[in-house]
């Protein structure tokens, strides 16, 4: 993933505070659940006396 901004300044209307919650959120939620995790790797037990 990338992240590349324009030069021009981009004019939102909003409440200052709640845009930046929400992106702070969405950025948090990317990190925390969009990482690939890796899987165990399979086990194989041996019967007892065998």
């Amino acid at each position: 993933m990338s992240f590349e901004p324009t030069k021009d300044k981009l004019a939102v209307r909003g409440d200052r505070t709640a845009i930046e919650r929400a992106v702070t959120n969405l950025v948090q939620n990317a990190i925390d659940h969009g990482r690939r995790r890796p899987r165990p790797a399979p086990r194989s037990r041996r019967a007892s006396g065998r």
